[in-house]
Formats: structure tokens, C-alpha cells, sequence
């Protein structure tokens, strides 16, 4: 269910340019989880189909010489149909209105036309980005978002600015001055920008979540659509239980955007702008700012070693107990028939102590690293504290200075901590999107079956008719809660 005339005006429109009906591709070209359906959402859902379509400005008296589907907006903007009445008088028509309205001859109509001759050049388009990865795919399919929310991160970021200004002109004009109402201005105003900061906030949030939602939605359609579709002799091999963890594991991409990582990726452009704007009031502060980016970047890549080998071991520990596990519960019947469950409980004690260790090793190596992180952040800002003082002392700063350079340096260090904590798991999250682009890769049935593979299955009627032998290729049989099959790859011919 959508509100409002432009969903139906969708369908009408694909009616009119005589759109072959294809479900899945409809389907597939809706916005996820769009708040409204409007306009914007309608022309988005075309571009998908492989129908771009162009705004004109067309005068009521020629809204005749429009192509068929074009939707043209009436005057409270409304999408509506051009019909002409028997004298030829453009007419207006809403999807699902009893009656049409009389254009206004003299009056400016907006109007979308639908370009069907483009849908050539974007089915190519489209067989292109599908050569590519699924990392290059998704960004290009949510681009506009990554934009908004660079822009976004970027008009924080001169918030932080002016508020650091704010605080050096109170210490260095106001406070020496007793003035006031300066005082009482420049609190106003920064009230003023801690409101507007927390709506910029607010959006990108929302607009991350957004993403993130979409993002996982696109995901679980494309991985399981591509499962299913793949041949028999390359699903059954694999236990259930793994091929559910693998997918979930998958699907866990999502916390790339609704995660810290996405928020540490936006804001570290704006924190070399931090850093360039603390080189221009203080170099000697820049100076440690920027040993102590280097410092960090050497911490991680000490780091990063020990942290992938610890997280290696805890997702072998925990893909031998989720076998285990499914295993033993698939015969849970068999289990408490026999009172089987004090053995089985103790079979399964040993995987459940390797998961606990190698989840607490991860742990470990991963808290040290945040303490180390955390005490290069405070000598950083301790030695930016120390190197202006140095320079007021000397007359080459001013206090306002030094503290807006306070300000600033710990402004920029946040993310740059934050982006060292989840670099040292980056190669995890390259691996996972280098599964992904192999599996997208593999071909399904539909390609095999183009290049000689099984045949279409035959009527009972024509089986009747002429019996042929049978013929089995490549048959697994698997046994219930076994991990491996008992038999793989048999193929026979059995005559009639």
C-alpha cells in the first residue's frame, strides 16, 4: 500500500508505453522501505526498469503532442494523464479519478516524459555494473546518499570550527575587555550552533540507518536468490549449519554502515582539515598532532597481526560448535529418547571452551590495543597542551589560540582512534567482500543449462508416448546430521 496518486500513476504510465509485465523486475526496481511514494521515488523506479525520464515545460493547449505515458503535474502538482475530449482539448485525468479536468490553456504545465528509446543504453550500463563487484556496485548504487553524507560530515565540521573561534575570541577579546554583552552574543550563538549541530546529527543518523536497512535487504535478496540458484553439486557438499553461518556472516556488512566504520570513513577527510587549521595557528602543535596520526598508524599495523590470527582461531572455533550443534539437534529426538543428552552435553563442553578462549584472546588483544590507544591520545593532547603554552610564553601564540588548538586536536584525533581499532579488522571485512564477489561469480542453473547442461523436464504425456531411459548426473545422497555426503557426483543411465 502507498499513499497518494503517484504509484498508481507508476502503473499507469507502464500501461501506456505498453511496458512488457515482468514481476520480478517491478519488484526488484521499488524503493525499500520508502517512507512516501512520490514523484522522485516514481521516476527512480523507471530509471531502474531502463526508463529515463526527461522534465519539460509544456503550455495546456500542446499537453496533446505529449508521448503516451508521459505524467504531467496538474496545479497542486498532482500526477495526471493528458486526454483529448472530442473537440481536442487537452484534458487532465488523475489515476482513478471518475473524471477529467479542462487544462488551462495559457498555463505552464510540468510534465515527465519517458524516454523508452534509453532502455538499450541502460541495459548495458546495467550488464556493466554487474561485471563489477558487489563493493563497487553498492557504492555506485548509493551514491547519492554517500555524497549527503559527506557534505553533511563536512558542514559539522566548519560547526567545529566557529565554535573553536568562538572560544579563542572570548579568551583573547572578551575576557581581557569584561565585555558582556560580547559574552552574552557569542553564548547565544553557540547555542545556537550546538542546536543546529545536533540536526545535522539527527539526519545523518537517520539517513545511515536508512542505507543500512537497504543495504542488508539487497544483500540477503542477491546471497539467497544466488544460493538457489546454484546446481545441487555445489550446495550439498556443504553442511546446512555453514551455510547459514556463511550467510550470516555476509549479511554482518551491515554494520560497515550502521556501525562506527561508515562515521570514522566521513570523518576522517575532516580531520585533515582539522589538522591543516592547527598547522596554520600553531606548527609546533600540528607538529605532534601529526607524529601522533604516524604513531597510530604504527600501532595498528604492530597490531594487526596478533588481532587476525585471534580472530581466524574464533571463527574456526565457532564454525566447529555451530556443526556440532546442528548436528546434535537434528537428532533431538533420538537424544531424549535414549537419555543421550548428559553424553552429548559433554561432547559439545570441549567446543564451547575453545569458542570461550578464542573469543577471550580476540578480547584481550583488542582491549590492549584501546588502552595503547588511548594513552598515545592523552600524551598527544598533553604535548599539543605543553608546545602552545611554550609558544604564549614566548609571545607566539595567544591563549584563545592555544585553546581553540586544544580544541581542535582532540576534535581530530576521535576518529583517527576510532579508525585505528577498526583498521586492524579491515582485511576481515575485505575477505568477506572478496566470498561475496566469488560467489556472485559462480554460474546457477539458468548458465549451465545455456551452455549444454540437464535438459527440460519432460511431460507425462510425452514420457508415455516414448520411453527413455533415465538418466542421473552428478546425485548426492546425504544422511541426517551427517557433515559430509555419503555419496557425490554419481551419475548413471537406468533404461526404461
Amino acid at each position: 500500500p502507498a499513499r497518494g496518486a503517484a504509484a498508481p500513476a507508476l502503473v499507469e504510465a507502464l500501461r501506456r508505453i505498453g511496458w512488457p509485465v515482468d514481476p520480478r523486475a517491478f519488484n526488484d526496481a521499488m524503493p525499500h522501505m520508502a517512507e512516501r511514494f512520490g514523484i522522485a521515488e516514481l521516476r527512480a523506479t523507471l530509471l531502474r526498469l531502463g526508463l529515463r525520464t526527461r522534465a519539460v515545460e509544456q503550455p495546456g493547449r500542446a499537453l496533446g503532442a505529449l508521448p503516451p505515458g508521459a505524467v504531467t503535474l496538474d496545479a497542486r502538482g498532482r500526477p495526471c494523464f493528458v486526454e483529448l475530449d472530442p473537440s481536442g482539448r487537452p484534458l487532465l485525468r488523475e489515476p482513478g479519478a471518475p473524471a477529467a479536468v479542462p487544462a488551462r490553456p495559457r498555463r505552464s504545465y510540468r510534465a515527465f516524459v519517458i524516454e523508452t528509446e534509453s532502455a538499450p543504453a541502460l541495459a548495458v550500463a546495467a550488464a556493466e555494473r554487474e561485471g563489477r563487484g558487489m563493493a563497487a556496485r553498492l557504492l555506485h548504487r548509493f551514491a547519492a546518499e554517500i555524497r549527503l553524507l559527506a557534505w553533511l560530515s563536512l558542514l559539522s565540521g566548519a560547526l567545529v570550527l566557529l565554535a573553536s573561534k568562538s572560544v579563542a575570541l572570548i579568551f583573547d577579546a572578551v575576557l581581557p575587555a569584561q565585555a558582556l554583552d560580547t559574552l552574552a552574543g557569542i553564548a547565544v550563538g553557540l547555542a545556537g550552533l550546538i542546536v543546529f549541530d545536533q540536526a545535522l546529527r539527527r539526519l545523518k543518523a537517520r539517513l545511515l540507518a536508512r542505507v543500512a536497512a537497504r543495504l542488508e535487504y539487497v544483500l540477503s535478496v542477491e546471497l539467497f536468490a544466488k544460493l538457489l540458484g546454484l546446481p545441487m553439486e555445489m550446495i550439498a557438499p556443504s553442511p546446512v549449519s555453514d551455510q547459514v553461518s556463511r550467510l550470516k556472516q555476509f549479511e554482518s556488512l551491515r554494520d560497515l554502515v550502521s556501525g562506527p566504520l561508515a562515521a570514522v570513513m566521513l570523518e576522517l577527510p575532516l580531520s585533515l582539515i582539522l589538522l591543516g587549521v592547527v598547522f596554520v595557528l600553531s606548527p609546533a602543535a600540528g607538529a605532534v598532532a601529526l607524529a601522533s596520526v604516524a604513531l597510530h598508524a604504527a600501532l595498528g599495523l604492530r597490531a594487526m597481526p596478533g588481532i587476525r590470527a585471534a580472530s581466524a582461531r574464533l571463527a574456526a572455533a565457532r564454525g566447529a560448535h555451530s556443526r556440532l550443534f546442528a548436528e546434535t539437534l537434528a537428532e533431538a529426538g533420538q537424544v531424549v529418547r535414549r537419555g543421550l543428552g548428559p553424553a552429548l552435553a559433554r561432547r559439545l563442553a570441549p567446543a564451547f571452551e575453545r569458542q570461550a578462549e578464542a573469543q577471550f584472546a580476540l578480547d584481550r588483544a583488542f582491549r590492549r590495543l584501546q588502552a595503547a590507544a588511548a594513552s598515545l591520545g592523552a600524551l598527544t593532547q598533553s604535548g599539543i597542551v605543553f608546545m602552545g603554552a611554550w609558544q604564549v610564553i614566548q609571545g607566539a601564540l595567544s591563549p584563545g589560540a592555544l585553546i581553540a588548538c586544544t580544541l581542535l586536536g582532540s576534535r581530530l584525533l576521535a576518529p583517527v582512534q576510532q579508525g585505528l581499532l577498526l583498521a586492524v579488522r579491515l582485511p576481515d571485512t575485505l575477505r568477506v567482500l572478496r566470498q561475496i564477489d566469488a560467489m556472485m561469480a559462480l554460474r546457477g542453473v539458468d548458465a549451465a543449462a545455456g551452455e549444454g547442461g540437464p535438459a527440460a523436464p519432460v511431460s507425462r504425456a510425452a514420457a508415455r508416448a516414448a520411453p527413455e531411459a533415465l538418466r542421473i548426473d552428478a546425485a548426492i545422497l546425504r544422511y541426517p546430521g551427517a557433515g559430509a555426503p555419503a555419496l557425490r557426483g554419481v551419475s548413471t543411465v537406468i533404461e526404461p
